[in-house]
């Protein structure tokens, strides 16, 4: 090398000189960058599912999710979470994935997912994760004379503005802000005596309707076995004036024969009192008939009202447990999923919802099953009322039935 350089020092000046400006050169355009663009093989799906409970959003959003997604191409690895109100699937892809054309896997598989969810459900957020989303400067505020929450409001609605105007500033976030609210605490015990005491009026109400219904039944029943006994005795009645009939008319034919005038005279009118006692008999029997009638409205009509009255109380209880459950819930939007109180609030929620499971319902169904069952006792009114009408029409009224 040193031989090189003394017989062609040209050669050796101009080399340096090119490696001087190359590295000028270099150093000029060169742009430092702390946090380098790299493309991690990880995507985050985000859903939330308000007012859902961590079993339901694992049964109707991560689970589908896990399902639907475990069989794209490259996905290394699948880890989910599901809690009170949302659901968070990680996928890991291969190093080699190319994960722009990941993401437009994922969207179409989230797509046709989303048509079978239910209307609660939110669209999905997908984020990759980049070195991007890492801040690139956490700066602390304070400021003499302010209290913490002032000082809250003064950079959510006065510095973050500003800092957002800021030319090359991409985005400002801010953490540790403290806002005023209204703290609620739900007596667990009052709560509980409310709802006992509800429970139990509509108890007593439905025993006190069903007790008077089950006397007017057993009162129908009592007056059915008479008239069939009645009926009864009215048939042996008849064949026994028949025979009678029968007999007194042999008997004529055998006076008219036989005996003087006078007692022809007195068999005739007894033939005369057999005939009447056999029109009476038919009259008889036909106010029988009719009474069988009215004792069949009688029984219509307090089925009728036994159908209103429990449909009624049904309605009654169900409003109670939907405006319970109401309340609860817009108690726990102003809570903290964190807190003791929201923890209460989401106990009670699901002791009325175990509630409403025994009857063979959910807590959604309520407005829809209050609907229906309204709709019911309007058709069951509209029928008594025909039925009043009808017994109107025919001379009678409800109140002078059973006289």
């Amino acid at each position: 090398m040193p031989k090189y350089s003394v017989k062609r020092p040209m050669t050796v000046f101009v080399a340096v000189v090119l490696i001087i400006v190359l590295g000028v050169v270099s150093f000029v355009s060169m742009t430092p960058n702390l946090l380098p663009n790299m493309d991690f093989p990880y995507v985050i799906i985000m859903t939330t599912y308000p007012g859902a409970s961590p079993e339901l959003v694992e049964t109707e959003v991560t689970r589908p999710l896990e399902q639907a997604l475990s069989v794209l191409d490259g996905v290394k690895q699948i880890t989910s979470t599901s809690a009170d109100n949302y659901s968070m699937v990680a996928l890991e892809y291969e190093s080699s994935k190319n994960m722009d054309s990941a993401m437009v896997d994922i969207n179409s598989s989230i797509n046709t997912l989303e048509g079978s969810w239910n209307d609660r459900i939110t669209s999905p957020v997908i984020m990759k994760i980049n070195p991007d989303m890492m801040p690139a400067a956490v700066v602390a505020v304070d400021i003499d004379g302010m209290d913490t929450v002032e000082l809250s409001e003064y950079v959510s609605d006065t510095l973050l503005n500003q800092l957002e105007g800021v030319d090359g500033i991409a985005s400002v976030t801010q953490t540790g802000a403290v806002s005023e609210g209204i703290h609620v605490v739900i007596d667990d015990k009052k709560l509980e005596k409310i709802n006992t005491r509800i429970q139990k009026a509509i108890d007593e109400k439905f025993d006190e309707g069903k007790a008077e219904i089950n006397d007017g039944l057993a009162k129908l029943n009592d007056g059915l076995a008479q008239t069939k006994d009645g009926q009864k005795q009215i048939e042996n009645g008849k064949q026994e004036l028949e025979n009678q009939r029968k007999l007194a008319n042999e008997q004529l034919a055998q006076a008219q024969n036989q005996l003087s005038e006078k007692q022809t005279e007195l068999l005739n009118g007894k033939l005369q009192i057999l005939n009447t006692l056999s029109t009476l008999t038919t009259q008889r029997t036909q106010l029988q008939t009719t009474y069988e009638q009215i004792v069949g409205i009688q029984e219509i009509l307090l089925e009728l009202k036994k159908n209103i009255s429990d449909m009624t109380t049904a309605v009654t209880q169900m409003k109670v447990y939907q405006e319970t459950v109401e309340k609860l819930q817009s108690v726990m939007e102003v809570l903290s999923p964190e807190s003791e109180e929201y923890k209460q609030a989401l106990e009670q929620l699901e002791n009325i919802e175990n509630i409403l499971k025994k009857m063979g319902l959910k807590t959604a169904e309520l407005p829809e099953k209050i609907r229906e069952y309204n709709a019911t006792i309007e058709t069951l009114e509209k029928s008594l009322t025909a039925m009043r009408k009808s017994i109107t029409d025919k001379g009678f009224s409800e109140d002078t039935l059973q006289s």
